[in-house]
């Protein structure tokens, strides 16, 4: 089984449902028949015809059951009674932790005395930073779809200079805003 670098995978929240427990349960299964079919492509024991056919026969069908009956009741949960943005959070608590773990990796395959150790966690390195790689390109492209066109559109110039001075402030960035 693969580190996923996310303490919280899979694990129902507290209150949980016979729903929410379905699935739960259910994204198990998805992740874990992902995790045997890429784990068999890294073997060379597969040709990825099995991922190709669960991925068209299994995941996009439940993604699209999730975007026709899931999304639009969560939709008015979240405008009720939750936080818009609490999945991008979600995405940083990922990344934070995924963060972690290579920098774990990376001083243990320092430290390491043998070959076998050391492709072992070279390995293991390659595939949480391919993780890490992928979870922050989604995360800054659903920023860019569906956040930043609300900030272009309904903040004015003023407020749009005073959040981006507030965000180089936060990161210590020493690039200048740019100027209208």
């Amino acid at each position: 089984m693969h580190d996923h670098g996310d303490t919280s995978r899979g694990t129902p929240a507290a209150g949980a449902s016979e729903i929410t427990e379905a699935i739960s349960a259910h994204h198990r299964e998805l992740s874990e028949h992902i995790v045997a079919e890429v784990a068999a492509l890294e073997a060379g024991t597969s040709d990825g015809a099995g991922l190709a056919s669960f991925l068209t026969n299994e995941l996009l069908p439940h993604a699209a059951g999730e975007e026709r009956f899931l999304y639009p009741a969560v939709s008015v949960l979240v405008a009720e009674h939750g936080s818009p943005t609490a999945t991008m959070s979600l995405d940083h608590e990922y990344i934070t932790n995924a963060t972690r773990r290579i920098e774990t990796l990376v001083g243990q395959l320092r430290s390491a005395t043998d070959d076998a150790t050391r492709e072992r966690l070279r390995r293991q390195l390659v595939r949480a930073a391919v993780q890490l790689e992928a979870v922050v390109g989604l995360h800054t492209v659903k920023e860019e779809r569906a956040y930043l066109p609300l900030i272009a559109r309904y903040m004015d110039a003023a407020q749009q200079r005073h959040l981006l001075e507030e965000l180089h402030e936060a990161t210590g960035s020493e690039t200048a805003p740019a100027s209208s």
